[in-house]
């Protein structure tokens, strides 16, 4: 039983709500009936100590402006709530309040890449790291993480006197794979002997599974994150991705200032909502955060039964995630491209999932499907029982 009521089933009323708020893919977007374990957005409620920060916050009814970087409390609360559950070292005037994760990497894009400059970047990886390179004219240059190579020499063959920076996602996003500390060391240290910048996408790292860590870019000593950014959001973990809230945390005050001019959130053209922030505070709260170890006990019986149904499906394969919600899926051994099998689930099986191509995740995604299970255990079931069908009908 979780704080807001059981996660075995997703009710009636629950359902309405979805199909009339849950876009991107999912419930509001599709036809009726078909089931969406697609982008990675909860079924889940919010956890109820969320609401209730909100709910707090609006009994005093003024709305005001707030402070370009952010509000003290949610800077003071990324920090406290990074340096306590990601041993991180953390000052809050390194914090900068943002729009969502992905507006933070499209900002420390903007304020780093120049027309031509190259960034590393992995393959397959979400695809937001690559668009915010290319909306500022940079040029992509992908690794390949091949079981010979370790992940820093595949790293090092991409490296060019015009790369300009190294993307992390870790966990990453959409094989649930996690950097090792040792793996991360090196690849912060060899950043830092090349002088170029490292951004790191941590909004996975607090769902991680058979107690795995996560070590956030900012575990390590100060002389390798002078030029490393962490991005950090709340969509994920609580279920808040309709705030549009997320943290970019600069390496240090210098550049949380030039990343407030840069964004013109100092001129009101931009700047993230008070009352979002707020939510995002509520949920960095102790009480916020038991409510979400709930919260990922269910996610953690969901990655377990699609692994055991996994075994049982001779066309499928999969290595199991050690974090995200998400499973990458190799959908070769059935004959067919991603997008067929997608089309096909979707449309004679109402089961809608994401395809493994290279819009989504890059060149080396053909090949397998990415299926969300932040869902309840009988949209779940329903889903991998369609799943089944779908496959064995072919």
């Amino acid at each position: 039983m979780g704080t807001n009521g059981s996660f075995s089933r997703l009710n009636d009323e629950n359902k309405k709500t979805l199909r009339s708020r849950a876009f991107n893919f999912r419930w509001a977007t599709l036809e009726s009936g078909v089931i969406p374990l697609t982008a990675a957005d909860p079924d889940i409620p919010v956890p109820s100590p969320i609401i209730a920060g909100i709910q707090e916050y609006l009994n005093q009814s003024y709305l005001s402006y707030g402070p370009a970087e952010g509000l003290p409390e949610f800077c003071q609360g990324v920090a406290d709530f990074y340096n306590k559950h990601k041993g991180g070292d953390i000052q809050p005037e390194e914090v900068f309040a943002i729009n969502s994760a992905a507006s933070g990497m499209f900002l420390v894009a903007q304020a780093v890449i120049e027309p031509g400059d190259e960034v590393i970047i992995a393959d397959p990886v979400d695809f937001l790291l690559e668009r915010s390179v290319l909306a500022t004219g940079g040029v992509i240059k992908r690794f390949d993480r091949r079981p010979d190579t370790s992940i820093l020499e595949a790293i090092q063959e991409q490296f060019t006197s015009k790369t300009k920076m190294l993307s992390l996602c870790n966990p990453h996003n959409p094989t649930g794979e996690i950097f090792d500390r040792d793996t991360l060391e090196a690849m912060l240290s060899w950043a830092k002997e090349k002088d170029i910048y490292v951004v790191s996408d941590e909004i996975w790292s607090d769902i991680v599974y058979d107690g795995e860590t996560v070590h956030s870019v900012r575990s390590f000593d100060k002389s390798l994150t002078d030029k490393v950014f962490t991005v950090y959001g709340y969509s994920k973990s609580f279920g808040l991705a309709g705030l549009r809230i997320g943290a970019l945390i600069t390496p240090n005050p210098e550049w949380r200032e030039t990343m407030v001019k840069l964004s013109y959130a100092a001129d009101t053209a931009y700047g993230v909502a008070t009352l979002s922030q707020i939510g995002a505070v509520a949920a960095m709260q102790d009480a916020s955060w038991s409510a979400f170890q709930e919260i990922l006990g269910h996610y953690q019986q969901n990655r377990d039964r699609i692994t055991q149904f996994m075994d049982a499906v001779p066309t499928l394969s999969a290595i199991p995630p050690k974090a995200t919600y998400l499973y990458w899926i190799n959908i070769e051994q059935t004959g067919h491209s991603a997008d067929f099998i997608v089309e096909h689930l979707r449309k004679n099986h109402a089961l809608a999932v994401i395809p493994g191509n290279p819009t989504f995740f890059g060149p080396r995604a053909e090949g397998h499907i990415r299926l969300s299970f932040a869902t309840t255990t009988d949209v779940l079931e329903e889903g991998l029982k369609r799943l089944r069908e779908g496959l064995e009908i072919l």
